[in-house]
């Protein structure tokens, strides 16, 4: 059974290579669009854990503005 449902697969892929090259480009950007937003999630969360005090620690931002009143930029700075 298993082999007769690979069999017709790798016919499938053989016979549509235009339709099974993108799905397969496709799921490989995806792939790795996901990693990608994991790690940089894992990596924001994970930053300053290592003090002991964490919950205490600050930022101090600095909102610089131009002369007509609109905001240019925010820096974070210490």
């Amino acid at each position: 059974m298993l082999t007769n449902n690979i069999q017709i697969a790798w016919r499938n892929i053989q016979k549509n290579k235009g339709f099974t090259a993108i799905n397969v480009a496709g799921l490989s950007v995806g792939i790795a669009s996901t990693i990608l937003l994991f790690s940089l999630i894992y990596f924001e969360l994970s930053f300053d854990t290592f003090h002991k005090n964490k919950d205490r620690i600050f930022t101090i931002q600095r909102q610089t503005t131009s002369h007509d009143g609109e905001l240019s930029f925010t820096s974070g700075t210490t």
